[in-house]
Formats: structure tokens, C-alpha cells, sequence
């Protein structure tokens, strides 16, 4: 799979750099296990990616069947999209290639029927800066 992610950087560090380009090994992000849940960080603590979005996570789940909970810090918003896999949340079905968007909860409680493989974005839901928008509109 490939993703490609806009996201509403602080502009105000972003314009005082030069553009760049890095490759990296899927070996250089960080990996933890636990109950059946293995997280991948992609950008967030340890990643060797960083970028200019504050209080971005971009992480990668591989979860086996049972039951799972992934933590949402206060003021963020889970993105998350199913690469493969079957899973419930709040009684509702999702399904490979689907999308959920979730606000307001400080976990996401989900039932994973086959093993499943997730792609979750936390997103600050008002970044500590004026965005690119605000900025064009003030």
C-alpha cells in the first residue's frame, strides 16, 4: 500500500527549510508487541521521520483476533483506515478498506474477528499554530 498524507504544517518553520528527500528502511521504525497488537510508529516517538505538524502520530497495527483498545490522548483525532482485516467498533462492521474517523473518546475499543492490519493517524484536533487556511483568510 501507499499513502500519500497532506498535512497542515507549522509554516512559519516549514518555509525556513530547504526541501528534502529520505528514503527509509521499514526496519528503522520502531516496533513494540503486546497481547496480540504490534505497533508500528512511522512518524512519533523514535521514528526517524519527523515533520513540522506538531502533535502528529502515524502509526501501523497489526492486531490478531480478540479484543483490542488503542489509546487516544486528550484534544487528538484517530483517522484510522483497514488495510486488511475484520474488526467491530461500537457494534458497527468494518471491513478492509474502510475508513473511521473517531473524536471525543480517549480509546477506540475494537473486536477483531480475522487478524487485522490497521493504519491509524492522530491528529491534533486544533494545532497549537495558525494553519495554512486560517493564514490565507485572516
Amino acid at each position: 500500500h501507499i499513502f500519500q498524507i497532506w498535512t497542515d504544517p507549522d509554516l512559519t518553520k516549514t518555509f525556513q527549510k530547504e526541501a528534502s528527500y529520505n528514503d527509509y528502511e521499514n526496519a528503522s521504525f520502531p516496533r513494540t508487541e503486546e497481547g496480540g497488537l504490534t505497533r508500528k510508529v512511522v512518524i512519533g516517538e523514535g521514528s526517524p521521520l519527523t515533520l513540522d505538524t506538531s502533535n502528529l502520530q502515524i502509526e501501523e497495527y497489526q492486531l490478531t483476533a480478540g479484543s483490542h483498545e488503542l489509546s487516544i490522548t486528550d484534544g487528538q483525532v484517530a483517522s484510522i483506515y483497514v488495510i486488511e482485516g475484520t474488526l467491530s467498533h461500537d457494534g458497527k462492521e468494518i471491513a478492509q478498506d474502510d475508513f473511521i474517523k473517531v473524536e471525543d473518546e480517549s480509546s477506540l475499543e475494537l473486536e477483531i474477528s480475522e487478524d487485522a492490519t490497521l493504519f491509524a493517524i492522530f491528529s491534533p484536533k486544533r494545532p497549537a499554530y495558525r494553519t495554512y487556511r486560517e493564514m490565507q483568510f485572516a
